[in-house]
């Protein structure tokens, strides 16, 4: 019977150790009171979805921002475009061959492309489908959404049924899950898109708000004056009247209404407002300043060398 006790030899004399205790964690997140979900689940520590209240689909809103989609698709065409190849020197022919038959069936840079949404989400899960011929080989090799899984108290991947306790283990060799800065306290890892969040969110609101005020700053002023004995209904007619005439300049109004347009004393017209505001304005997209520059330097001019300081 093994001892569950040993003694290790130190320049301080014999030390008892547990041989239990060395070989196990005691340090678990299964433990530790501040860590773990409902029903075991571990719930993504992501900051930014602590905040909003809400899961990771969030961020595939971001996906639709012209700058955050162009970096996406450059970021990924630049490692799709890298050289790769199947190392076969230390298996047999035969596996080789089988391996390589295999990658020529599969849609391979799509399948790259998926893998890669694993450094903007911070996990990707992929389901492998097996088909049986003469080898066990992968037939579908699949992405599926996120927000469709979730990591349990130990790190391990499990599928959040519908109507279920959303706590189903994953059998082995069915699923692949890619991770960027995963951790043993966050196994979601950290996404790339939960950085840009923020001032994608903050650069559509400050558009927005440019947008008013500058029609609120150029535009004049339109007034529209009717009779006290007009009902509330005939206010809104009179006032749908003159926001057809802000936007198409053509409104039609009762013979004993008017229209009075003001100008206010220092304001200006808005291709002005456009002109004098639009390069000022810090939330607008500066194409030029993300991407690298040329190097311009020409071919037959040598190259500076720095002075060596005795």
């Amino acid at each position: 019977m093994k001892k569950p006790h040993f003694k290790l030899k130190t320049p301080a004399g014999k030390v008892a150790l547990n041989a239990d205790n060395l070989t196990a964690h005691i340090a678990a997140a299964q433990r530790f009171m501040g860590v773990g979900g409902f029903g075991g689940w571990l719930p993504n520590p992501d900051p930014v979805l602590k905040k909003l209240d809400k899961d990771i689909a969030v961020y595939r809103e971001l996906l639709s921002d012209p700058i955050v989609a162009g970096h996406v698709r450059r970021r990924k065409a630049a490692v799709a475009g890298m050289d790769w190849r199947l190392d076969d020197d230390s298996v047999a022919p035969k596996t080789a061959e089988a391996v390589a038959a295999l990658f020529d069936g599969l849609d391979l840079y799509r399948l790259i492309n998926q893998i890669l949404d694993a450094a903007l989400f911070g996990y990707q899960p992929i389901e492998v489908v097996w088909r049986q011929d003469k080898l066990w080989l992968p037939s579908e090799i699949e992405a599926k959404p996120q927000e469709w899984f979730h990591f349990d108290d130990e790190g391990r991947l499990h599928f959040s049924r519908y109507f279920s306790d959303g706590n189903e283990p994953l059998p082995d060799y069915k699923f692949l899950c890619p991770t960027q800065n995963a951790s043993y306290t966050n196994p979601y890892g950290t996404g790339d898109l939960a950085s840009v969040y923020w001032p994608t969110v903050f650069k559509r609101g400050g558009l927005k708000f440019w947008a008013e005020f500058a029609e609120k700053f150029g535009a004049p002023w339109i007034i529209g004056k009717e009779p006290r004995s007009n009902t509330p209904a005939d206010t809104d007619k009179l006032l749908d009247a003159l926001e057809q005439l802000i936007g198409n300049a053509v409104a039609s109004i009762p013979n004993d209404s008017s229209v009075e347009i003001k100008e206010a004393a220092g304001k200006q017209g808005s291709a002005d407002v456009c002109t004098t505001a639009y390069p000022l304005l810090p939330f607008r997209n500066r194409h030029r300043a993300a991407r690298p520059r040329p190097n311009h330097r020409k071919r037959h001019q040598p190259r500076q060398r720095r002075r060596a300081w005795k």
